[in-house]
């Protein structure tokens, strides 16, 4: 899913607090001499005169004090539905599509030289503790967080995209020597995450840009998508529903408010199931230009298109890991033969590489809290 864009968690803080703020005014009233805090048991007849013992006073205090801490938690648990074990936190969400295949996440133990079958892969409800230790378990991999916001995509992306992959971009033909500018290889190496991560979103648009272009000329032509267009249409169409139904454009999300996003998650999981392939590729280049246009501003959220657009331009495959509720209800383990740890977590995307072209490591980010915050995932350093 696309990164969460700020105005929604700032709608969901504020109203926590509000909300904080009027039960603790009502369940924690101050002392009437000027006390923040509940009075002790010789001064509470004094302060509540209509009880007769300070002992019932207090019982009132207390049972107003555990509703309230009550009540506290069960508002933060709606906030943070990952707090808990997956199991729970996932009974809010909507029930699974059965969109979401095991094809290109299955790529990566084949890369590894292991042949997966059926037999061989599990599925099962994880929170991001469980996700995380497993992956640091099979693979030495720790997240950091490079930064929050719309830009957070981008920032975790940054540090992992070297001089030599913009070089071979940039020599790759004049096009993307215009795109890129010049001296921006000799720059690379000397550019902070966020200047990395502004540049990074403008080659995603760009190359977004070029594949809606292959788009209008297959349409043109008559002639049928090849997988890895067909593939990637599809994402982008899963993006541009999320985009456009949490902004309220078009009327796909018709009667769905932005705030709720499980109601959005899984209003594009149903538009993603029922949508025909010509009716996606219509809606793809009527809107494409609007969409392109949100997503290229800066701070605004991005999502597993643009990871496919990276991972075409610098020919580098982009791994998410972590729940991601527009797609998918569980977590896909891969089974490890002569391993301590018996299975291994599978991204819950892969953005593909066309034509085989693949170069150097892929870049993996680890999405937090089953869609918001991206954050990088890298190799403990030495």
């Amino acid at each position: 899913s696309r990164s969460l864009s700020p105005p929604h968690f700032r709608r969901k803080a504020l109203f926590f607090m509000a909300w904080r703020s009027q039960t603790s005014r009502r369940y924690l009233r101050p002392h009437p001499h000027g006390s923040s805090q509940l009075s002790g048991p010789s001064s509470l007849t004094r302060s509540w005169p209509g009880f007769a013992t300070a002992a019932a006073a207090k019982a009132l205090l207390a049972r107003r004090a555990w509703r309230f801490a009550l009540l506290s938690a069960c508002t933060m648990l709606w906030m943070l539905p990952s707090a808990l074990p997956t199991s729970h936190s996932t009974a809010w969400m909507p029930l699974a599509t059965g969109r979401r295949t095991l094809v290109a996440m299955s790529s990566v133990p084949h890369a590894a030289g292991q042949a997966v079958g059926a037999q061989d892969i599990s599925s099962r409800s994880m929170n991001d503790g469980d996700i995380l230790a497993n992956l640091k378990a099979n693979n030495g991999w720790r997240r950091t967080d490079m930064g929050a916001g719309g830009n957070c995509l981008f920032l975790s992306i940054a540090m992992q995209i070297q001089a030599e992959d913009v070089g071979r971009l940039a020599s790759s033909s004049p096009d993307w020597a215009q795109v890129l500018g010049a001296d921006v290889t000799a720059q690379w190496a000397g550019l902070p995450a966020p200047s990395r991560a502004s540049w990074l979103r403008r080659t995603a648009m760009a190359d977004e840009e070029g594949f809606i272009k292959e788009l209008q000329a297959f349409r043109r032509t008559g002639e049928p998508l090849p997988s890895y267009h067909a593939w990637r249409l599809r994402e982008l169409y899963k993006d541009m529903a999320e985009e456009f139904i949490s902004s309220g454009i078009t009327d796909l999300g018709a009667g769905i408010p932005s705030w709720n996003l499980p109601a959005v998650y899984q209003r594009v999981r149903e538009l993603a199931g029922t949508t025909s392939d010509a009716d996606v590729l219509d809606f793809a280049l009527k809107h494409a230009g609007q969409y392109i246009a949100i997503t290229g501003r800066e701070g605004n959220w991005a999502g597993s298109s643009e990871m496919a657009a990276l991972a075409r331009a610098f020919d580098r495959p982009m791994l998410a890991f972590g729940n991601n509720w527009v797609t998918q209800d569980a977590i896909q383990l891969t089974k490890r033969e002569n391993s301590e740890v018996q299975w291994e977590v599978l991204p819950y995307f892969e953005a593909l590489v066309p034509d085989g072209r693949q170069v150097g490591v892929p870049v993996r980010v680890f999405q937090t809290n089953g869609g918001g915050h991206y954050q990088m995932l890298q190799e403990k350093p030495k």
